[in-house]
């Protein structure tokens, strides 16, 4: 279960959420020149973790330093990964409520921000022309 590096070093410019509340997407700019780099889409969210540390003038965009994606079977690792996100759905006996046999955990860390995303499809990454 390795983390695989989608971006390094961007600036985290906007987080939209879809109307029925499945999907997010992530929108990022060049740190260097303020352009539009990527954006990623989690689609299928399960669970969702945002967390800031912005001081009173912070807001979007702010830095990033990764944005990570790994993938876990339905088996032990991926339930140890669910209790430390505070996954709530769990039926009388323990077990975790989720029906497929792969769920997928997207990070965004570093700087001013901490994001985890888990999501049953594998997010998708668009990156703008350079």
């Amino acid at each position: 279960m390795n983390k695989n590096m989608l971006l390094e070093d961007v600036n985290l410019s906007e987080i939209q959420i879809s109307s029925d509340g499945k999907n997010i997407r992530f929108d990022f700019l060049d740190m260097y020149e303020g352009e539009p780099i990527a954006s990623l889409i989690c689609e299928d969210v399960l669970h969702f973790i945002y967390s800031n540390n912005f001081d009173e003038d912070d807001s979007f965009a702010c830095y990033v330093g990764e944005v990570t994606v790994q993938t876990f079977a339905l088996d032990k690792d991926i339930v140890r990964e669910l209790h430390t996100m505070e996954y709530q759905f769990y039926d009388m006996g323990g077990n975790v409520l989720v029906r497929h046999n792969e769920l997928h955990v997207v990070e965004i860390e570093g700087g001013e921000v901490s994001i985890k995303v888990l999501c049953k499809k594998l997010p998708t990454m668009s990156k703008m022309a350079e």
